[in-house]
């Protein structure tokens, strides 16, 4: 991984250490309301959803497309939460044309949302209670099986000592965190 998306996962765990997250799943209306965002639902036609910054109310809003499946609205708002945090333009101003986000802050927003939904400290532990595999991580997170396959494949890829069976009892301990999931 990249430093530039190192750093996104970093403002992600930084803002979770902020609003003081124990535990999955995460919060995300206790997010928005640390960072003074409002979210609210409004059909936004094929869009999932959008993060607007009004310069005449100082108010930054969040809209999430009711009609979407629960798992895609907590993906997009995670992802509209990481526009604000990593401070890309918005994606609309009241009275404006808008801006819509370069493929490069795409993909640092769904990074983000990734990494808040699901941190890697908690995949970590839910590998060593025995619960590191698409559906339990699912469950646990709150999150699509698409989003936990794609989490789940990464955390090994990234880790590859949690497929070094003969030292499997250090890594657990390494690993486990004084939670209940």
């Amino acid at each position: 991984m990249s430093a530039d998306y190192e750093y996104v996962k970093v403002e992600a765990r930084r803002l979770l250490a902020c609003c003081n997250v124990q535990k999955p799943p995460i919060s995300l209306s206790s997010i928005c309301d640390h960072l003074d965002i409002v979210l609210a639902e409004h059909t936004l036609g094929s869009r999932d959803a959008a993060l607007m910054n009004s310069q005449l109310t100082d108010t930054v809003l969040i809209m999430v497309n009711p009609n979407k499946i629960r798992h895609r609205q907590r993906f997009s708002i995670a992802h509209e939460i990481g526009h604000y945090v990593l401070e890309h333009p918005s994606v609309a101003f009241s009275g404006g044309d808008g801006y819509m986000q370069t493929p490069e802050e795409e993909r640092q927003a769904d990074i983000f949302a990734a990494e808040l939904l699901m941190p890697e400290h908690f995949l970590l532990h839910c590998w060593a209670i025995g619960k590191l595999d698409t559906h339990n991580v699912s469950q646990i997170f709150d999150v699509s099986k698409k989003a936990a396959t794609t989490a789940v494949n990464f955390t090994y890829m990234s880790h590859p000592e949690l497929l070094d069976k003969r030292r499997r009892n250090y890594w657990e301990a390494s690993y486990l965190l004084p939670i209940s999931i």
